[in-house]
């Protein structure tokens, strides 16, 4: 009902999420961009400061079945674990030419699942 009333309808941001049936032992992702910083908080990665969580290329990693246990109750027999980043236009693009603007998020990171170290 807004989208017919507005003059404009633009993108902004939003979390692109990949979700993984592999533990996060079995996870590696190394930043392009050494200045970016790994912290941790519970089972979670964090590639960026506090401060730059809304920023293009903000990414989290964490376990998606210990969260789903946790939060709703849902009980998963395999391995789950999340990758998201945050993806955020420099330009103005219109809701309707998004798919003209894919993610390149292969640019912030390289990411791999390793299973035989």
């Amino acid at each position: 009902m807004i989208g017919k009333r507005a003059s404009r309808v633009e993108f902004v941001s939003c979390d692109v999420a990949y979700d993984i049936q592999t533990g996060l032992e079995n996870i590696v992702v190394i930043p392009t961009d050494i200045r970016r910083n790994m912290t941790h908080f519970d089972t979670t990665r964090y590639f960026g400061r506090s401060d730059q969580r809304k920023r293009n290329g903000f990414c989290r990693i964490y376990d998606k079945r210990l969260e789903l246990a946790r939060n709703k109750g849902i009980y998963l027999a395999h391995e789950l674990s999340r990758i998201e980043v945050v993806y955020k236009v420099n330009e103005q693009v219109m809701l309707k030419d998004l798919m003209k603007h894919p993610p390149k998020q292969n640019e912030h990171y390289f990411a791999a699942v390793v299973i035989d170290w």
